[in-house]
């Protein structure tokens, strides 16, 4: 998403204003259906393992209600096991860095290839039964969730991103770490400190640091690289102080 001009400003962009990058094409698919592969022939072994019990205990049979809940579960976490040994193979060629490269270079290829992992893991747990189940995707990938962490739907990158304790990112939000400017590709930390409130529609974009105690009113932005001061409310777009918060 790129922000608006700012007005008065002599050039069209400027290097804090920032869009996505979406990948142009399928990146490793083999690899995840293998992924899939593997955690549905886990599922069909503890089927099979409750099917042997059931034939020496019949009365196990009232228990299926929750042995296809526990199928489910154990595809979403077989599934996460697998994408963490697949992303472990896949750092060693492309580590997480941060800084500013080339567009469509090693670093941004890397980038699109352990998001294409990260997010086949955080899609399932983000449609299980429990939805506060896809914070404990995100710290198993990587990313810093504290405790009490409400995301409300929210697109939060999949690395370099920290969240702190007891926070609220709004519904429809964006957190970003990686952006294209122009033909620079830019990989950023962005952290949101404790007892934070992001309201929603609002996009954070990569390199924020949002202090604790802050509230980010809804439908705001930040700039590359903006610095959020602690215990004041911030809205607009980019955003501004507005007042602090007693």
């Amino acid at each position: 998403m790129e922000h608006a001009k700012a007005a008065g400003s002599a050039s069209p962009v400027n290097d804090q204003h920032v869009t996505l990058a979406p990948p142009l094409a399928a990146t490793h698919p083999k690899w995840l259906v293998f992924i899939f592969y593997c955690s549905t022939m886990a599922t069909v072994a503890m089927g099979w393992s409750f099917y042997y019990m059931v034939l020496q205990q019949w009365w196990l049979v009232f228990l299926l209600p929750l042995e296809v809940l526990g199928l489910a579960y154990v595809f979403i976490i077989a599934s996460l096991l697998f994408v963490k040994v697949a992303l472990s193979i896949v750092e060693k060629r492309y580590p997480v860095v941060e800084g500013k490269f080339e567009r469509d270079g090693k670093e941004m290829r890397g980038y699109q290839t352990r998001t294409y992992f990260r997010q086949f893991a955080i899609w399932l747990t983000r449609n299980s039964t429990f939805p506060w189940i896809d914070k404990i995707a995100y710290s198993a990938l990587g990313v810093h969730v504290g405790k009490t962490v409400v995301l409300h739907e929210a697109w939060v990158d999949s690395e370099l991103v920290e969240v702190g304790d007891y926070c609220m990112i709004g519904m429809n939000s964006t957190v970003m770490s990686h952006c294209l400017y122009q033909d620079a590709y830019i990989a950023r930390r962005t952290t949101i400190g404790n007892q934070t409130v992001i309201g929603a529609y609002s996009v954070l974009a990569p390199g924020t640091n949002i202090g604790e105690s802050c509230v980010i009113g809804a439908n705001s932005s930040t700039l590359l690289d903006a610095q959020v001061e602690a215990n004041h409310l911030y809205a607009g777009n980019p955003v501004r102080k507005m007042k602090r918060l007693d």
